[in-house]
């Protein structure tokens, strides 16, 4: 399955039911984090995997993919109560084209296509960002995010 779902401003929008290998090779590549902790990702593939099934964005200007995003559905219990939700994750874009617009094209995109997934029911769309990475942080809070908590992880060994 794939479906455009956005084309404008230089782009194109596409979601897909399988990772490319393009959308691996520039999972692996991208540095995330604008300050602060800073890190690349390893072993993508495992981590695509772990994520199946899942819906893959990818934006493409000038015939070279520019960003990526992964929804993945997720069915959340609330006190016993099930809730259906799609956790955003992978939100990242070509060192090139950053600032270019491409982030808010895939966000948009897939904010729209996420109403017609929910099929008019409710759905949670979630997600989490390290709280140094700025870009992404500041791109969520200013087209509607709206953030619930932190998270924190201590590992003790």
């Amino acid at each position: 399955m794939t479906e455009r779902v956005f084309s404008g401003q230089g782009l194109t929008v596409d979601v897909h039911e399988a990772a490319s290998g393009a959308y691996r090779a520039l999972l692996g590549s991208v540095v995330f984090g604008t300050g602060g902790l800073k890190y690349r990702r390893l072993n993508v593939d495992a981590q695509i995997e772990r994520l199946r099934p899942s819906f893959f964005f990818e934006a493409q200007r000038d015939g070279q993919l520019a960003g990526i995003y992964a929804h993945t559905p997720v069915e959340l219990d609330l006190d016993g109560t099930t809730i259906r939700s799609v956790y955003r994750s992978q939100l990242c874009v070509a060192e090139d084209v950053r600032g270019k617009g491409v982030a808010r094209a895939l966000r948009q995109a897939s904010s729209d296509w996420l109403e017609d997934f929910a099929g008019g029911k409710p759905l949670v769309s979630w997600g989490c960002v390290e709280k140094s990475n700025a870009a992404t942080r500041e791109l969520l809070l200013r087209d509607g995010g709206v953030e619930l908590g932190r998270l924190t992880s201590r590992l003790c060994y």
